[in-house]
């Protein structure tokens, strides 16, 4: 529903059937949070058929963002995200544990985003990873939010095999440990 903040618990998984599905002007986005804390072995995830086939998209591309998700141990995976001013943000207080697997953007504005966020750990290792990741027109790639230089508490994205094609502005957006 619209506004609405799907509240899932560690081990749900979410499919979407092949199709388009649009957010219309001023329409709120998709939010998930994840209940619980990070439970590797029983992640939430959210599914669709492919990233030619599930599509999440705005009515128009200066219309605020499609997915916001809050929480641990989540997995994004197989869809395609497009025509928005934000693709995916991913926030909360304390996230970790997120993948981000075979996921097509197009022509958004800042195709995927996450804020400053402290690593209570200390952890240089990245607390979100993605691979298979294909960004393509809009103006940002892979933005990080008031960064100021990374610290010892930084959170950091990994990324592997990841494609930046025809952005306007920036293609990665530090702090990312890229092979």
């Amino acid at each position: 529903k619209n506004g609405e903040t799907w509240v899932l618990l560690p081990g749900y998984i979410m499919n979407f059937a092949a199709g388009t599905y649009q957010l219309g002007l001023n329409q709120d986005w998709f939010k998930v949070k994840v209940s619980g804390l990070l439970n590797p072995l029983a992640p939430v995830t959210l599914s669709g058929a492919g990233w030619d086939s599930t599509i999440f998209r705005r009515e128009d591309s200066s219309d605020s963002l499609v997915w916001e998700t809050l929480g641990n141990s989540l997995i994004l995976r197989d869809f395609k995200v497009e025509n928005s001013f934000g693709g995916i943000k991913i926030g909360g207080n304390d996230y970790r544990g997120v993948l981000l697997s075979n996921l097509k953007f197009e022509n958004n504005i800042i195709h995927f985003f996450w804020p400053q966020q402290e690593n209570s750990s200390g952890n240089t290792l990245p607390v979100i990873l993605g691979q298979n990741l294909y960004l393509i027109g809009g103006e940002n790639g892979f933005e990080y939010g008031d960064f100021s230089g990374p610290t010892m508490s930084t959170k950091f994205i990994g990324l592997t095999n990841a494609t930046l094609e025809g952005l306007s502005s920036i293609g990665i957006d530090p702090p990312v440990i890229y092979s």
